[in-house]
């Protein structure tokens, strides 16, 4: 069974638009999304810190897009409808990846902000996929969603894959890896188990 870091890799490279995460492991799925898409501007957003660049250090040596990026974050609030204006207008022209965490308290059709917020996501899937305006360049964006909680809003019920796997932290690994290890009588060095504990993550309990 393919890991769920070549399953992001491959909904990234076919543009999905949407994908939503229900975990408990988001630290995990964030390294994930991030190593999967190394190559790409990743963006975060909560509704603590707003908008974080996660992988500025990548764009050490590209001033154009450094400088692009640097500038409107520094006049970024931490709200949602903003930082979907932002990664809007940075998807235009860059390949870019952006994670909303806690993602179900920004779903609740009842509430008139995220009401907004939910249509304009819905824009943005539009634009991914070309259809929102005539003539216009689709965006370079993938959405994900992350959450403990699964809150699909019906406007973009049909737009979302959504992976609802709980997968074990670096330390569990390391734990299911000595259990294993003891039972078969087998010793690894540190350096090896830290390298298979790498190779594991993104696959299930039951697939390590």
């Amino acid at each position: 069974m393919k890991s769920l870091q070549e399953d992001i890799k491959n909904v990234i490279s076919a543009l999905h638009p949407i994908v939503y995460f229900r975990t408990d492991e988001e630290i995990e799925v964030i390294e994930l999304i991030s190593q999967a898409a190394a190559d790409y501007l990743l963006f975060s957003y909560d509704e603590i810190d707003g908008v974080r660049w996660l992988n500025e250090r990548n764009y050490k040596n590209n001033r154009r897009v450094l400088l692009r990026v640097r500038n409107q974050l520094e006049s970024l609030k931490p709200d949602f409808l903003e930082a979907l204006s932002f990664i809007r207008d940075i998807s235009r022209s860059e390949r870019t990846i952006f994670v909303v965490l806690s993602a179900d308290t920004l779903m609740k059709e009842e509430n008139p902000q995220s009401q907004k917020s939910i249509r304009f996501i819905k824009n943005l899937v539009n634009e991914i996929k070309g259809d929102l305006v005539e003539d216009e360049e689709s965006l370079l964006l993938s959405i994900f969603l992350i959450s403990d909680k699964l809150l699909i809003p019906s406007l973009l019920e049909k737009d979302i894959l959504v992976f609802e796997a709980d997968y074990p932290s670096r330390d569990e690994i390391r734990e299911i890896l000595d259990e294993f290890l003891e039972m078969q009588d087998l010793s690894l060095s540190d350096e090896l188990k830290v390298e298979f504990v790498s190779a594991l993550q993104g696959l299930t309990r039951s697939e390590i």
